[in-house]
């Protein structure tokens, strides 16, 4: 699961950087419309650069959409097997217990367990949807940081503070 998230975090930063450069492309096209007209292959050739883009966010997101899906649904198969298999070792006992042979259990306290563990599996459920989205969001936001914590290469004249105040 570990290993999973990492994976997702990672698609999801090389996802929003894709998406961010298709962007960019898209708004360097409109911007510059007049320019890019007076070349012969200027709107195609900005066009294709577009699509290719889009192309690798999208292959991108659907391998993301693969790796959430693949933890899902590999948690959700254990937390069944191991319904499952308390069930087949539960009914043992439960059949031990009709014949009053030692280490017995009645019917009632296996129901009630099995109740608590589908219970326990629908949270486990929950949890992992939580860490897929939580996984996905790290990973989009590292983009953003990245943004905010980047200098200037021509730095602002616009104030003149000093940097003392500036910091948090």
């Amino acid at each position: 699961a570990v290993y999973t998230g990492r994976t997702l975090k990672r698609l999801s930063r090389q996802y929003q950087s894709s998406l961010a450069v298709a962007g960019g492309i898209a708004g360097e096209t409109f911007g510059s419309m007049r320019t890019i007209r007076t070349f012969a292959n200027g709107e195609s050739k900005q066009l294709d650069e577009y699509i290719n883009e889009l192309d690798a966010a999208f292959l991108l997101g659907r391998r993301r959409a693969r790796v959430g899906a693949f933890l899902s649904v590999s948690l959700g198969l254990l937390v069944q097997l191991s319904i499952v298999g308390s069930l087949a070792v539960g009914g043992m006992m439960v059949v031990k217990g009709m014949h009053h042979q030692k280490g017995g259990m009645p019917a009632g306290s296996l129901t009630s367990f099995i109740m608590y563990a589908l219970w326990a599996a629908g949270a486990v459920g929950s949890l992992v949807g939580l860490y897929n989205s939580m996984s996905q969001a790290i990973g989009a936001s590292h983009r953003v940081f990245e943004v905010v914590e980047r200098q200037p290469a021509i730095p602002s004249t616009l104030c003149t503070c000093s940097a003392d105040l500036l910091a948090p």
